[in-house]
């Protein structure tokens, strides 16, 4: 449900919660039934309500168990028969800062405030020892977010007697547990408050209120990150590898439009013409290329009409850097700019041009800058085009053949066929009408 992905108003999903929870149950499911004893130490009334909400948008539907105002110590020591009988499949404690008890006053010595840390993280340690024996299920804790306030100002963080170094070592051994037991599972609120802000999170308005350790504007927030951890649990995370080259596996750049405007398959009229594009090999038109680059310097070159000089040479350079810029330097691109850079330098010096040893050191300037791009498929590509040309094109050299199919038919059959093996290796997929479906995709290209 796109009201339940982030971001989201939380407040409206409060104000919601009922005809959001119907309509998940009618339009989601078959559902993944789970029971999760929540014992908090503050009050967790909407913490429930939210959650619910987030993990039926995820297929789990949850029934919960909620523990009495701050008896989450009681309920997890003393064998509470309304727990024992719910026999959860999660425990979530629910505590923050609140909760702490012990910190070491401003004139503890730096051993007695290690031995408050270590009672205080002893408590817990002792909590999650007798849950995992008795319930044999996953544990989940909130660390515990920086405190509202800092009596030792910017040193609260260095002094062992100061809440904030107090709290960051408590997270360190709260973090070194989970570590060792693959059972117990840390939600961080400490970069959860970061995030929201922590005047936001720990609003002392809804404390003093309504004992509401995180504020009702971010409980959402705290909810949304809850629930991932749960749905991590259950094997309800999903990975994807997402390679988007120059805007041609859909409609959209994942990190100029966002994922939810991507315009993908046969859901969309531009996802169904995308996909015909793919199918029939000439894709490679809708992104920004050095095809594009050649035609702009074609058009350059006539409107400086050939001159062989340091300025104009200087304002192509210019005009063509601009313009790999505003296609946001893609590796055919970049190759496409340096190799007409250098066919421009040798005309210039009166220099013969290779094309080879014009690739050659556009490949060697782009991998001193960006040694990863040797593994980009755009890389692979373009450069592989430019030594089909370079080694193939003479072969055809002496034929005796019209003047239309030497210089336009010729090179696009070549190039398509020679990249032929490539593509069937890098997208599993060759469309061998590719070569006559480009010739007049690159006519017309070259006219608009």
């Amino acid at each position: 449900m796109k009201e339940l992905e982030y971001p989201f108003d939380g407040e409206w999903i409060l104000s919601k919660k009922k005809s959001l929870r119907k309509k998940l149950l009618q339009e989601n499911g078959p559902f993944l039934q789970k029971k999760i004893a929540v014992l908090g130490g503050s009050t967790t009334s909407n913490v429930c309500v939210l959650l619910d909400l987030f993990l039926l948008n995820q297929g789990i539907q949850a029934s919960f168990y909620e523990s009495e105002y701050a008896k989450y110590y009681e309920d997890a020591m003393f064998d509470n028969p309304e727990l024992v009988a719910f026999q959860p499949d999660v425990i979530f404690i629910h505590t923050t800062n609140v909760n702490v008890r012990n910190y070491p006053g401003i004139r503890d010595s730096a051993e007695e405030a290690q031995a408050k840390l270590d009672e205080t993280y002893g408590e817990f340690e002792a909590m999650w020892e007798h849950l995992n024996e008795t319930y044999h299920c996953p544990i989940i804790q909130n660390n515990m977010e920086p405190p509202s306030y800092r009596l030792l100002g910017n040193y609260d963080c260095v002094d062992v007697r100061g809440r904030v170094s107090f709290l960051n070592r408590l997270n360190e051994k709260f973090a070194e547990y989970a570590r060792s037991h693959d059972f117990f599972h840390v939600h961080d609120i400490a970069y959860l408050s970061a995030i929201v802000g922590l005047d936001r999170f720990s609003d002392p308005f809804y404390w003093h209120m309504y004992k509401y350790a995180v504020g009702v504007p971010v409980m959402a927030d705290f909810c949304y990150s809850l629930s991932h951890v749960i749905k991590a649990i259950y094997g309800k995370n999903k990975k994807a590898f997402v390679l988007d080259l120059d805007n041609t596996l859909w409609g959209g750049v994942v990190g100029d439009d966002g994922p939810e405007n991507l315009e993908v398959g046969q859901e969309t009229s531009s996802g169904q013409a995308y996909d015909a594009f793919q199918k029939n090999g000439t894709a490679h038109i809708l992104a920004v290329s050095g095809l594009h680059v050649g035609i702009l310097y074609s058009l350059l070159t006539i409107f400086l009409h050939g001159r062989r000089r340091i300025v104009p040479t200087l304002l192509l350079f210019l005009l063509l850097m601009l313009y790999a810029a505003l296609a946001g330097f893609s590796p055919s691109v970049q190759r496409a700019v340096l190799m007409i850079t250098l066919h421009s330098i040798a005309k210039l010096l009166h220099k013969r041009y290779d094309l080879l040893s014009a690739a050659g050191t556009a490949a060697i300037l782009l991998l001193v800058h960006h040694p990863y791009a040797l593994f980009n498929s755009g890389f692979q590509l373009s450069f592989l085009a430019v030594m089909i040309m370079a080694q193939l094109l003479p072969l055809f050299r002496n034929l005796s053949l019209p003047p239309l199919f030497r210089t336009v038919l010729l090179p696009t059959l070549v190039l398509q066929y020679g990249m032929g093996i490539y593509t069937i290796w890098c997208f599993n997929s060759f469309s061998f009408l590719a070569p006559l479906a480009n010739i007049p995709v690159l006519l017309l290209a070259g006219m608009i």
